[in-house]
């Protein structure tokens, strides 16, 4: 919907009408995207994308606070082989619910080894050195 010349020349009211009507649909659009992004569950780290270099170092370069007085921190974006896109559209519940779960399955594995590394040393040092009890200093 680009204008031709005469209407650059002269706007006439029918053009400006529209381009009034159309500029209130995309107030309307930005305000309802800004409510379901209000609404929606945040996550810690954000993609944003510059159209140029400079616009990208000026942001880098600018301090900004949350609301909770912390700084936020500026880092380049990873290439696109290191991110994790599955990862990016989880929500908190659902990482909070992975790690529910894989924290006992972990304490486990780490665990369980150890256990038996111990008790079959323990029972290796019986084996060798019999004449050592229990009770006494070595």
């Amino acid at each position: 919907m680009r204008p031709s010349a005469s209407q650059r020349l002269s706007c006439s009211s029918a053009y400006c009408l529209s381009l009034q009507g159309r500029i209130k649909d995309l107030e309307l659009q930005i305000g309802q995207a800004r409510r379901e992004a209000y609404t929606s569950s945040f996550t810690q780290s954000w993609f944003v994308l510059f159209k140029s270099q400079k616009a990208a170092s000026i942001a880098a370069s600018t301090r900004i606070y949350a609301e909770d007085s912390t700084r936020f921190q500026v880092h380049p974006a990873p290439g696109p082989e290191e991110v994790n896109w599955q990862h990016l559209w989880m929500t908190y519940k659902e990482r909070d619910w992975r790690a529910a779960l894989t924290w006992p399955l972990m304490l486990l594995v780490v665990l369980f080894p150890i256990t038996l590394v111990t008790s079959a040393a323990s029972r290796l040092e019986y084996v060798f050195c019999p004449e050592a009890t229990a009770g006494d200093p070595t």
